[in-house]
Parts: C-alpha cells; sequence; structure tokens
C-alpha cells in the first residue's frame, strides 16, 4: 500500500509502532542494520578511519546534526571498546532505542566477524601469494587516507565560536 518514494517501512511488531528517525522518515531496525552493515563491511582502518562512512550515513539519512555527531566521537572515544562500534551502538541508542542500538551494533560488528571466520580458513594456504601481499600493500594508503579525513571532520566539527562563549559569560 506504499510506494518506494515512502520510504523503507516495517512493522515493529507492536500496535501501531513504527520508528522514525529525527526528519519523520520512517526507519526499521532492520534498515539500521543493513546501514551498518555495509558501513563495517567496506570500512577498513579501524574506527577512526569509520567514523566518515558513518558521518555520511548520519547526515544522510537525518539521524543526527554535526554538533551531535562530535559528541558520538567525545563519547566513542570515552567509553570503552573500538570506536566504531560505539559510534554505531550511539547512533543505533539515538535513532530507535536500544533495540536500535543492539541493530546497529550488530550490523557493524557482523561483517568482521565472518570475514575472520574466512580468512583463518585461507589465509595459511595463500600466506605466500605475491598478490595477497601487493592488495594488504594497497590497503595500507588507502586507511591513512580515511583516517586523515576523520582527522579533518573531526576538526571541522570541534572548532569552537569564540564570540558565543564571551556572550556566556559577560
Amino acid at each position: 500500500n506504499f510506494s518506494e518514494s515512502d520510504g523503507l517501512l516495517a512493522y515493529t511488531g507492536r500496535r501501531n509502532h513504527w520508528l522514525r528517525c529525527r526528519e519523520d522518515k520512517e526507519i526499521t531496525y532492520i534498515h539500521l542494520y543493513l546501514i551498518f552493515f555495509v558501513i563495517g563491511l567496506f570500512g577498513f582502518g579501524g574506527g577512526y578511519a569509520i567514523l566518515p562512512l558513518i558521518f555520511q550515513y548520519v547526515q544522510e539519512f537525518g539521524y543526527m546534526s554535526g554538533g551531535e555527531f562530535s559528541n558520538l566521537v567525545a563519547l566513542s572515544q570515552i567509553t570503552p571498546g573500538p570506536v566504531a562500534v560505539n559510534a554505531a551502538t550511539y547512533v543505533g541508542f539515538n535513532t530507535a532505542g536500544i533495540p536500535g542500538a543492539v541493530a546497529a551494533t550488530l550490523g557493524i560488528t557482523t561483517p568482521s566477524f565472518v570475514l575472520v571466520l574466512v580468512v583463518i580458513r585461507f589465509m595459511e594456504a595463500y600466506q605466500h601469494s605475491r598478490g595477497l601481499n601487493s592488495v594488504l600493500e594497497g590497503i595500507r594508503p588507502a586507511t591513512a587516507g580515511l583516517i586523515l579525513s576523520a582527522a579533518i571532520l573531526i576538526a571541522q566539527t570541534a572548532i569552537v565560536d569564540v564570540s558565543l562563549i564571551s556572550e556566556a559569560f559577560w
């Protein structure tokens, strides 16, 4: 009864219970899972390298503002655990409560878990392969670029307007 332009819709199981993000776009737990699954699948280089991908999706779907994302980065750093997992959990919780946090956390960790299971099986057999070693060497500069992108993103949102501070105290 709805068109593609209506967005992704799903019923959560409770009467009249639809999940909505900030701009009244309807979302589902599966949608959160899939967003963070894609981020986990294509994000290389650890949490700081994945932050720009998370920021892109958060902005695209209107889950939070740039300032809120800066808070997310700070909280992700001070809480125990990997930064990307903490960030996914925060976005999921901020968007859809505890079930959203669980969906986002599972989404970002599933690709790594599956990849580790696959790599363990084949790494020993191909550890001396020149092709594999070349691919691994190519990933290093890409990872450095993603980390630099995260640093620039954080620097842009962390700049403080001094006039606001002076107005608060004078």
